[in-house]
């Protein structure tokens, strides 16, 4: 019996939604079965956000789009070979938690629809959830590769208890059409063409370095940086008083001494000549 991993998109099973016909939506992801909507732990907001900042400032001299949340609609085929007056699309909207455009000015818009005016993504990240990762790591992917067509696509696991096995970061690439996993190197570092950077796993975050291997530092990590170097002198500095006033103290306990012994030595002369 197969699945869906097992068809094309456009054998995928069709549902209706304002009376157009889709294959995949992921709305109902983020509900629970009485119709609350899902609150997401500390960790899976807190670092889209840091993504958030850092991308936006490394990206902020180049055109690009970087959003949260942002709503993905695509269409496909549903039969490729049938005639031009024939063909019939089916839909397909998914909201990936974080998204990476190039050459597309930044807007408002909550919503992005792929056509000849607007090209997929360049990187597409999913930050895992216990009650999304399967989907992250299952169905998502071949609609990113299919229909979405990101050309890079990351599933990050930021829980203190995991949810798989293995490396928190899963990396895809496109390569003609679908994805190929891509791996890491003798570090665990993963290499992304589209942010030029290393994506480097540490726990609940996920840091970028350059090629060089320096961590990219969002503008407030930037200034704890500078303010630790600045406490760091300071401490250094005091050090260095404390340093020299005990070479004074030992200097001068060194001259006491020296006092004390030629007098001692004039008393023993003048005792002699006595």
């Amino acid at each position: 019996m197969s699945t869906e991993l097992d068809l094309p998109l456009s054998g995928w099973p069709i549902f209706y939604k304002n009376g157009l016909p889709y294959i995949y939506e992921d709305t109902s992801l983020f509900y629970q079965k009485n119709g609350e909507r899902i609150v997401e732990p500390p960790s899976h907001s807190s670092l889209a956000l840091y993504l958030l900042d850092l991308l936006t400032f490394l990206y902020q001299k180049q055109v690009c789009s970087i959003k949260l949340n942002l709503l993905l609609q695509a269409k496909i085929l549903a039969d490729e070979n049938a005639a031009v007056e024939e063909r019939r699309f089916l839909h397909i909207a998914i909201t990936p938690d974080l998204v990476f455009i190039k050459r597309v000015q930044a807007n408002d818009s909550t919503s992005y629809t792929l056509d000849n005016y607007n090209p997929p993504p360049n990187v597409v990240l999913e930050i895992a959830s216990p009650h999304t990762y399967t989907e992250d790591i299952g169905r998502k992917w071949q609609v990113y590769a299919e229909a979405i067509q990101a050309h890079e696509y990351y599933v990050y696991d930021p829980h203190e208890k995991r949810l798989w096995e293995g490396p928190r970061l899963k990396a895809w690439w496109l390569t003609e059409g679908h994805y190929i996993e891509s791996g890491c190197d003798e570090r665990g570092w993963v290499w992304s063409e589209e942010l030029e950077s290393w994506l480097v796993e540490n726990g609940a975050n996920l840091w970028l370095y350059d090629y060089k291997g320096n961590r990219h530092l969002t503008p407030t990590e930037q200034e704890i940086f500078k303010a630790e170097q600045v406490l760091a002198q300071q401490e250094e500095f005091k050090a260095e008083q404390e340093r020299f006033k005990a070479e004074v103290e030992k200097f001068r306990a060194e001259q006491a001494r020296f006092k004390a012994e030629v007098e001692k030595f004039r008393a023993e002369q003048a005792s002699v000549q006595q």
